[in-house]
């Protein structure tokens, strides 16, 4: 993905294990989740505004592989 946990932690001069633990008690889900159902929400908007295919989204949403980036989206449809 994009910005992986280690890079935002970084980035904000934490561990990712104290990343971790603020966005656990914050959120009540792993950093990881957090950051997926961020993105999936940008793939539900995107296809209003653009007429990218779904590769194209993948990989503007920084997933390498749109073999993963499709599975994963259709698994967090069935979540919701």
């Amino acid at each position: 993905m994009l910005c992986g946990l280690q890079n935002i932690a970084e980035k904000l001069a934490l561990t990712s294990n104290t990343l971790y633990g603020i966005v656990k008690d914050f959120a009540g889900i792993s950093p990881k989740e957090c950051i997926t159902n961020r993105l999936m929400l940008e793939v539900q908007r995107k296809p209003q505004y653009s007429s990218l295919s779904v590769k194209e989204l993948a990989y503007e949403l920084g997933f390498n592989d749109s073999g993963y980036f499709s599975r994963l989206f259709k698994k967090i449809q069935v979540r919701v």
